[in-house]
């Protein structure tokens, strides 16, 4: 990177508070290389050059522990719930459905249909930014 490198980037984030998966691209494996990106604040790595197989596994893996995976998703609820918005009945539907969505996302992801994939997701998102869902990714 020609401002800083990768170590100094992470520790910069993570001293903001920035608290997502970081995930490194590295050509050196050596233990005291992984140490130092752990400490850096990485979450994992992924060899250089990266293998497709291996960096479909560590998406899986990441979005899996974070929204749960298709078949057992964690519950997800809509801030205007709370609120007792008129809309109760309509946004619990909504809810409802998106296990069945989640379902046809990882389909389209394992299949690597990427059109399929890019459309449900934006679908996705856009009707769950209008039902008061928090923002997924």
């Amino acid at each position: 990177m020609p401002v800083m490198d990768g170590y100094t980037a992470m520790g910069i984030l993570r001293e903001k508070g920035y608290t997502k998966t970081i995930l490194a691209l590295t050509d050196n494996t050596s233990q005291e290389n992984i140490s130092k990106l752990i400490d850096a604040g990485c979450d994992d790595f992924l060899n250089k050059p990266p293998d497709q197989e291996q960096f479909n596994a560590m998406l899986v893996k990441y979005l899996s522990e974070k929204y749960g995976d298709a078949a057992n998703p964690k519950p997800i609820m809509s801030e205007l719930l709370a609120e007792g918005h008129e809309f109760d009945e309509l946004i619990k539907t909504l809810v409802s459905r998106l296990p069945s969505s989640m379902r046809i996302i990882m389909a389209a992801f394992r299949e690597h249909d990427w059109d399929a994939l890019k459309k449900k997701c934006t679908r996705s998102e856009g009707c769950g930014r209008e039902h008061g869902l928090p923002k997924i990714i």
